[in-house]
């Protein structure tokens, strides 16, 4: 009675069809790479959240457009599994968008109207260690400055521009909306960071990459762009000490 009921059962999983190799091996590997996807977009969603600036306060990461690398195929065995089609690589980052928050809508104290000297002023008090020079400054007094980085690697031109536009309405208090926008075709334009703020003041950081590198990393650009001291208005003791300091600065052509 025992050898017959397992002979039944031996003839029952003879009968029973193994599934393909083939669909078992596709569908493992399908799966991970579902599972990697998933895993590289938490891990990039996990950096850009913990992303912050020092001195300047918290940054969030708007929706812009992220390149992702497509992952490449894993081994597959020729005789079960057919080969992954190719796929074209997406096109490179070239520009993404942030908030920065600065704990304060504008800086505090008294302000009077800009002057490209106490522009000059600011930026010295916010660029990174290094030596400066070939400054310059719009013609009329227009709030738009340049000077020379060198941090030991030579020189590298910053420039910075200040406007007001309109205000914009929908950004939350003490926030500045940022771009960084990378030219990698001309090294003339480099990358441009761009800051605006509520009250529709504009600061636009120019970093040429000619002949060799930008003078700043983006962090540092951000740093710069989005300090609130900035703005057609600025404290009366960076104005005062720009006039001092900065006298008589040649006019850029």
């Amino acid at each position: 009675m025992t050898e017959d009921l397992r002979a039944l059962l031996r003839a029952d999983l003879y009968a029973e069809r193994p599934p393909p190799l083939g669909d078992v091996v596709g569908a493992a590997i399908r799966d991970g790479r579902r599972l990697r996807r998933k895993r590289r977009l938490g891990v990039f969603g996990t950096f850009a959240a913990m992303i912050a600036l020092a001195g300047v306060g918290a940054v969030v990461l708007r929706d812009g457009p992220v390149a992702v690398r497509p992952q490449a195929p894993a081994a597959l065995p020729p005789q079960n599994v057919p080969a992954a089609p190719a796929t074209a690589p997406m096109a490179a980052l070239k520009a993404r968008t942030l908030t920065v928050h600065s704990g304060t809508e504008r800086a505090d104290g008294n302000r009077t109207k800009a002057t490209s000297g106490a522009m000059l002023v600011l930026m010295l008090q916010l660029l990174p260690p290094g030596r400066t020079s070939h400054y310059g400054v719009a013609a009329d007094d227009d709030l738009h400055v340049q000077l020379s980085l060198d941090d030991g690697r030579g020189p590298a031109m910053i420039r910075v521009a200040v406007a007001r536009n309109a205000p914009v309405g929908d950004k939350p208090p003490g926030a500045a909306f940022v771009t960084i926008s990378e030219h990698s075709a001309d090294c003339r334009l480099g990358t441009t960071v761009d800051a605006q703020w509520p009250d529709g003041t504009l600061v636009e950081v120019d970093l040429p990459a000619c002949p060799g590198r930008p003078a700043l990393t983006p962090d540092e650009a951000v740093r710069l762009a989005a300090d609130p001291r900035w703005g057609v208005t600025m404290a009366e003791d960076l104005v005062a000490e720009g006039t001092q300091r900065f006298p008589a600065v040649p006019v850029l052509g």
